[in-house]
């Protein structure tokens, strides 16, 4: 417990958005953690939110802590679209970045639903939500999709930001597990369309294009705003086309916009750019879009 308090000590003193700002501290914080070797679990303090890190488990927060801010400028994009009252749907949430983000931006008049389908991931951001005080999240152990019911889903062994539905996305095959589905149509039945999702954020692995058929009506009619994972090569090994799914946003409406996050910069782009920029035989292919209705 000694080990965990002093680099518990560190931390507190050295807070992620200090450590990244600096060609010193994040090396150094490496070495300490080498050093100390803590136990137990350590909070950290980004710009945004407290969230919890074990040093053992390899997750999100153990890049955040000991590599880079998770999607800055995406991140940022993202936070621009919210406003207090807000509904926000995180599908395929994880940890909770995106989920904590959106929920202190929203505020007590708000709500987020996060939706995390893998039973380690759901509990550690129920904990990290209760970490930060927040009582307008509601978390789901649920996959959006195509169908209601339930599906199997394949746990990534070398990356657990990467489980999927479709074994050919993984790194490193792990078990698999039978989890409960859902459908964005389904959801605004249930809630009876009240109140309307006005953001949607989607990273699942390939799963986005049955995420945006089971969603067609309500994309529709509440014209939510999008910022969702574009990966060609994850979705056509879903048995996607990225071409069509392209195709699926333009015909509701949308436009599309590119949050490049090597230049930071959002910009206007076509699907015959994105087809072009991302090649669907290229496996780290990917960007992040913004969709909207303007």
């Amino acid at each position: 417990m000694f080990r965990t308090r002093l680099m518990q000590w560190i931390t507190d003193r050295y807070p992620t958005r200090g450590m990244h700002g600096s060609r010193l501290r994040l090396p150094l914080y490496r070495l300490l953690l080498g050093l100390v070797r803590p136990q137990g679990s350590i909070t950290l303090r980004t710009r945004d939110y407290r969230i919890n890190f074990s040093p053992a488990v390899k997750d999100l927060a153990h890049g955040i802590a000991l590599h880079r801010p998770w999607e800055p400028f995406c991140s940022q994009v993202f936070a621009s679209l919210l406003r207090p009252g807000m509904r926000v749907y995180d599908i395929g949430a994880n940890i909770g970045h995106y989920t904590l983000i959106a929920a202190r931006a929203v505020g007590a008049g708000g709500r987020v639903d996060a939706f995390e389908p893998f039973p380690a991931h759901c509990a550690d951001l129920a904990a990290n939500a209760a970490l930060n005080g927040l009582e307008n999240v509601i978390v789901h152990q649920l996959a959006c999709g195509e169908d209601t019911g339930g599906g199997v889903l394949h746990t990534d062994a070398a990356n657990p930001g990467g489980h999927s539905f479709t074994p050919a996305n993984l790194a490193a095959r792990g078990p698999a597990l039978r989890v409960r589905t859902t459908t964005l149509d389904a959801l605004a039945r249930q809630t009876r369309h009240s109140p309307p999702a006005h953001l949607i954020k989607m990273d699942t692995q390939g799963a986005e294009g049955a995420i945006l058929r089971g969603g067609r009506e309500t994309l529709r009619r509440d014209r939510p705003m999008l910022v969702m994972e574009f990966w060609p090569y994850g979705l056509k090994h879903a048995g996607e086309s990225p071409a069509q799914v392209l195709e699926l946003l333009t015909g509701l409406g949308y436009r599309l916009r590119n949050i490049d996050e090597v230049d930071g910069v959002l910009r206007d782009v076509s699907p015959e750019q994105l087809l072009a920029a991302y090649p669907e035989t290229v496996d780290y292919g990917f960007t992040n879009l913004l969709a909207t209705m303007d």
